[in-house]
């Protein structure tokens, strides 16, 4: 398969690459130019916010993920994420105030995952978490 160089595909491909490797600064660099080339593009968005979420940069990863939302208000798994980075944050409040969104658009991961956060418990963070439960 061949990849077109100026897609924002491309560019989102990579970054999710670089994403899983670790290496966050390529990821961003990629993700920055698929959203510069399909700033529509909700996806680019998230991922671009879980690269600041693993940085610990959540106000940024927050930013990101508001934007994505508001591109796809539709998409529970978004509201689960943010819920998480809420919760790495310390906001109880706002994060079950997410993970009920969440539900309500009928992203059933975000069920074991508010509970846990009702009752004390440490739940597993990340995006692959949430991934693998769509």
């Amino acid at each position: 398969m061949k990849l077109d160089p100026k897609s924002p595909s491309t560019f989102a491909a990579r970054g999710f690459a670089f994403l899983r490797q670790g290496n966050y600064a390529a990821a961003n660099q990629e993700f920055d130019a698929a959203i510069q080339l399909n700033p529509a593009n909700p996806l680019s968005f998230i991922e671009r916010g879980v690269v600041h979420y693993q940085e610990k940069n959540y106000e940024m990863s927050i930013r990101d993920l508001d934007y994505a939302i508001e591109l796809d208000p539709a998409e529970g798994a978004t509201f689960a994420f943010r819920a998480e980075v809420y919760r790495a944050m310390g906001d109880k409040e706002r994060a079950i105030r997410n993970y009920d969104e969440a539900i309500r658009l009928g992203f059933k991961g975000a069920v074991e995952q508010r509970r846990a956060i009702t009752s004390g418990m440490a739940i597993m963070s990340g995006r692959s978490r949430i991934s693998m439960q769509r």
